[in-house]
């Protein structure tokens, strides 16, 4: 899928880079929503409900990338039933819950790293999506 990327956008060097850490738990949604403390934080009607994960040297570059990606996924049904429509297609909605920890290493002790100095950069390079 790379060198039909590559080809078809122009992706280079870059993106395959980007592509080959790029990890994004999506899920389609008919509705979402996000509470804390028992506030919505976030909601959503039908669309995608992604947990963006943020490696400690992503910058605004990579967050660009991921998001294109995802806004470009084919994952909704057109009207025969085929998976060829993209969120942006269908002007449907987009809810991000930062997830960094997608990244970390759990194979040793019980207590995942959690990258501590992103968390400093995490909203802004989520609230990009």
């Amino acid at each position: 899928m790379m060198a039909h990327l590559r080809h078809r956008h122009g992706a280079g060097e870059f993106s395959r880079q980007i592509a080959e850490r790029m990890i994004a738990l999506v899920q389609r949604v008919q509705k979402a929503s996000v509470t804390v403390d028992d506030v919505a934080v976030g909601s959503i009607g039908r669309g995608l409900f992604i947990f963006p994960g943020i490696h400690s040297q992503d910058g605004q570059r990579e967050a660009d990338w991921r998001v294109r990606k995802c806004t470009r996924l084919r994952i909704f049904p057109d009207d025969a039933g085929q998976m060829n429509l993209s969120v942006g297609d269908l002007g449907a909605d987009i809810l991000p819950v930062s997830q960094f920890t997608l990244y970390d290493n759990v194979r040793k002790g019980h207590r995942p790293p959690s990258q501590k100095r992103l968390a400093l950069r995490l909203p802004n390079l989520c609230m990009s999506m």
